[in-house]
């Protein structure tokens, strides 16, 4: 995953796999977290199953939309994520991101493309203010 802001915004959020990375390049400053005690990890996870530590807390359909709100088990105070599909065809529209303190992000695909190819460097983050070092 990476979301990369235009200008005025600062932030780069990049996901490698293992690291959630959250960038601030006015401040000079890089975050990494497992990327497992992040509300990312709902979206980028290998296998999404309710028997895999996941919990759904709310359930609606309404205006041809379903929304899930879904919670990790073993980190219930980490944050959640509303996942939004829209009903026919069965599609994943929209998602929040609700983090531990409760700041909520929401990103909602306009016009979104399946299949195509992504270089690698683009999930690899370079601390620029320390090589190749993690903070």
């Amino acid at each position: 995953m990476r979301f990369e802001y235009d200008d005025p915004v600062p932030y780069l959020l990049v996901a490698d796999g293992s690291d959630f990375i959250y960038v601030d390049r006015k401040l000079e400053q890089v975050t990494y977290l497992p990327l497992s005690q992040t509300p990312a990890y709902f979206l980028l996870r290998e296998a999404f199953s309710f028997d895999d530590g996941l919990t759904l807390t709310d359930f609606r359909h309404e205006a041809g939309l379903y929304r899930l709100r879904i919670i990790q088990e073993d980190e219930p105070d980490s944050g959640s994520i509303v996942l939004t599909f829209t009903d026919r065809p069965l599609s994943l529209r929209q998602w929040t991101v609700v983090d531990a303190q409760g700041a909520a992000t929401r990103v909602t695909l306009v016009q979104p493309r399946f299949g195509m190819p992504l270089d690698r460097e683009l999930f690899r983050f370079v601390n620029p203010w320390r090589g190749n070092q993690r903070d």
